[in-house]
């Protein structure tokens, strides 16, 4: 596997920092969407307005997209709509 060029390595660093920003969004809005939509049919179609565009933007990339499954993972556990035991790995 060819190693990435410097170049490379700072947009790959710039498009994790944008990711990670997207999530810490995600993360707050989380929370209150949980309050809003009590129930699950409620809450799981605005979770997904939020939480799909993030995991469209981690596009292929293998890191990007394993970082963005595992915030999300983390967020919904941490709401408890989602059990440790069916994390993501």
């Amino acid at each position: 596997m060819p190693s990435l060029t410097p170049t490379a390595n700072l947009v790959k660093t710039e498009e994790l920092q944008l990711l990670a920003g997207s999530l810490r969004a995600l993360e707050g809005h989380a929370v209150s969407m949980a309050r809003q939509h009590p129930d699950d049919a409620d809450f799981w179609p605005a979770f997904a307005s939020y939480a799909d565009p993030i995991a469209e933007q981690a596009g292929c990339d293998d890191d990007a997209h394993e970082y963005v499954c595992t915030r999300i993972d983390e967020i919904l556990i941490s709401l408890g709509k989602m059990d440790a035991a069916h994390r993501q790995t």
